[in-house]
């Protein structure tokens, strides 16, 4: 596994080792403990773990998280309803703005990000101070 992924990152979870003569062994295979615990302490390692996993679900589905109002429900509208001061209203009509004059192949073709950043500009009032912020949120979102 080890020859196959060079730059990977292995944790390994394991109740190992059982006997002294394996601890050398473990140590070479996993390489340094990052936590260790005893039995008697296993039931709070558990609830650790599922936190641990809870984060992680989110990580992977950031919808999933409530932090977002209902009508936040893509990517590109978390970010930027996360980079508008949560403001719903305003990340709404930034997101529709962009969908309403985006052309495939905008990033990198300056005519066509011209009429991204006019859209822009036009649902944010000419608010100057987070234009070129947002243009960057948007060309890094998948979905526009």
């Amino acid at each position: 596994m080890k020859a196959l992924l060079p730059g990977a990152l292995f944790i390994g979870f394991t109740g190992t080792p059982l006997l002294k003569k394996d601890k050398k062994k473990s140590l070479e295979v996993f390489g340094p403990y990052i936590h260790t615990y005893k039995y008697d302490e296993a039931v709070h390692y558990t609830e650790y773990l599922e936190r641990i996993a809870a984060l992680a679900r989110m990580v992977q589905k950031p919808e999933s998280a409530t932090s977002h109002p209902s009508a936040v429900n893509t990517g590109a509208l978390r970010a930027l309803y996360d980079n508008l001061d949560k403001d719903e209203e305003l990340a709404i009509r930034v997101d529709s703005a962009i969908r309403g004059v985006k052309n495939d192949g905008w990033r990198g073709n300056r005519l066509k990000e011209r009429e991204v950043r006019g859209a822009r500009k036009a649902a944010l009032d000419g608010n100057d101070g987070i234009l070129n912020k947002l243009f960057e949120l948007a060309k890094a979102q998948r979905e526009y």
